[in-house]
């Protein structure tokens, strides 16, 4: 045990501090706000979206990964120490030739992230064989990670992966002074800004038409209900009126039930009309026609209740009410006997 923790001292002496506090940095770093989203992503990628989403301390966490398959790497520690693209360069050429030598393929995708942190905004021909090492190794990732990824982790990673593809032909029109990782994230993003833009108005114009189209159907509907619960206005034939009209469901009202049962006939029905001669000429035909005991007199009350209604014309309220009930005029005769 002493011999073991002798080595490990030793070991970490060997280790310059600047690495040691870069890999206890990373390790700290991954440990505090790791992303469950992440996991199971190609390493390449999982450091691609720490880009995309400003994480603290990216290189020192590939800093501590490197340290635990490649323990006390010089170049690792020379990385850690002066983060540009030529100790990076350095330290991935490093990686490939380990991962052929060691036959450890895990360890090209280390190399490849070193390189994806450390190259700047190509220009000329300069890096041009890393830049596609890298962007080749991208789509590849996300060809297979895609298939399984949720749906804005995928747009995150085709901003990235195509944005970064992008770089070459747009150096122009992006800032110097800002590394490729960071750049193709910015150019990913507005590379599809206008199909984007088109797919979000068209989605918005189903919307509307789908909210207009309900609110038509709805008011359709409305319509229909308030004609099956109120009686269709017929029009009215000559010499007919109608004297009650009830909707179907003060109809189908239990408490009205009895008293609407007999007049069923009378409701929502145009009735008949009879003309009546004028009063004096009913008079005379009464007296002419009676048998000789009755009087004037006694004709007097039949004839002034024949008194016409406002708006029937010539015909009688005794029209109406015999054409509403068959059995009035034998009822008034009977009171006349």
């Amino acid at each position: 045990m002493s011999a073991d923790r002798t080595s490990d001292d030793a070991d970490d002496a060997d280790v310059p501090w600047t690495a040691r506090d870069a890999v206890s940095t990373g390790a700290a770093a991954d440990s505090a706000d790791w992303d469950e989203r992440l996991k199971g992503l190609p390493r390449l990628l999982r450091f691609a979206m720490l880009v995309c989403g400003n994480a603290r301390h990216i290189e020192q966490r590939l800093i501590a990964e490197i340290n635990e398959l490649c323990p006390n790497l010089p170049l690792n520690a020379a990385w850690a120490a002066a983060p540009d693209v030529r100790t990076g360069l350095a330290l991935a050429a490093e990686l490939d030739r380990r991962a052929v030598t060691q036959n450890e393929p895990n360890l090209r995708s280390l190399s490849d992230s070193v390189r994806l942190l450390c190259l700047p905004l190509p220009r000329e021909a300069t890096y041009f064989e890393e830049h596609r090492r890298v962007g080749k190794a991208l789509v590849q990732a996300f060809n297979v990670t895609s298939r399984h990824a949720g749906e804005q982790l995928r747009c995150n990673l085709e901003r990235f992966t195509f944005g970064w593809a992008a770089l070459p032909a747009c150096t122009d029109l992006l800032p110097k002074n800002l590394s490729a990782a960071v750049n193709a994230t910015v150019l990913g993003g507005t590379m599809a800004e206008y199909r984007i833009a088109a797919v979000e108005a068209a989605a918005r114009r189903r919307a509307e038409e789908e909210k207009r189209r309900k609110e038509e159907e709805d008011e359709k509907a409305a319509e229909a209900s308030q004609q099956v619960s109120s009686p269709a206005v017929e029009r009215i034939p000559d010499h007919h009126l109608v004297v009650a009209r009830l909707s179907s469901d003060e109809m189908k009202n239990p408490k009205l039930k009895d008293i609407l049962g007999p007049l069923k006939s009378a409701i929502n029905a145009a009735l008949p009309l009879v003309e009546v001669p004028p009063l004096h000429k009913a008079r005379n035909t009464l007296i002419s026609n009676s048998p000789t005991h009755w009087t004037s007199s006694t004709l007097r009350w039949p004839i002034s209740s024949a008194v016409p209604l406002s708006g029937c014309g010539p015909y009688s309220s005794s029209a109406i009410l015999a054409a509403a009930s068959p059995d009035l005029p034998a009822a008034l005769e009977k009171s006349l006997a």
